[in-house]
């Protein structure tokens, strides 16, 4: 990936992030809220039940252990060390900041 394309992307995921911290609690983020609330209600079957069953499956801790490590290697294997080494370094600080932010902030 060129220098160029990282940095558009980068500030491209910059804007996303910071449009949705600025609207999180204004009104327009709690329509936005509840739009999305109803579709996933008003779309109930069997089906999509199962399917957030998966995607709650896939985020359990083993899951993403595996899946991670997968991940991993897969861009070692293609030459991203780097992009390697911070996605390993980004998910074991998530696993560890986590649970340590959850106890000493409530």
């Amino acid at each position: 990936m060129s220098r160029w394309k990282r940095i558009s992307l980068l500030i491209i995921f910059t804007l996303i992030f910071g449009i949705i911290a600025f609207f999180h609690e204004s009104r327009l983020g709690k329509w936005i809220d509840n739009e999305v609330y109803e579709f996933i209600y008003s779309s109930e079957s069997f089906i999509s039940t199962s399917i957030f069953l998966g995607f709650t499956k896939v985020g359990e801790v083993w899951a993403m252990v595996t899946l991670s490590l997968l991940l991993v290697a897969y861009l070692m294997l293609k030459r991203l060390n780097i992009e390697a080494l911070f996605f390993a370094i980004a998910m074991s600080l998530s696993s560890t900041l986590n649970p340590l932010l959850k106890k000493y902030i409530r």
